[in-house]
């Protein structure tokens, strides 16, 4: 399993909620009782974590053509800056 560190919930574009996750953002699928499956926009890859989204509980691997969403990629550095910023 995934430390909670590895796991971003971010704003998207649209307005929603995506998990980042290995430098790759996931748009909430489906949620069941215990767990939240997440789809990778790109390609039909998937991860599922526990409904806390504390922890990957199962993922599909990514192939090479599925590419980094730059703008949440920016926006996560912008906010990794920040908090070091405060913190330092």
């Amino acid at each position: 399993m995934a430390d909670i560190s590895d796991l971003r919930l971010v704003a998207n574009r649209r307005g929603g909620m995506s998990i980042v996750y290995e430098s790759r953002a996931y748009i909430l699928r489906y949620t069941g009782k215990r767990m939240a499956n997440w789809g990778c926009s790109k390609v039909q890859k998937w991860l599922t974590t526990n409904m806390d989204m504390t922890a990957v509980l199962k993922r599909t691997p990514h192939s090479d053509d599925c590419m980094v969403d730059e703008h949440i990629a920016h926006k996560m550095e912008k906010w990794a800056k920040l908090l070091f910023i405060i913190h330092h």
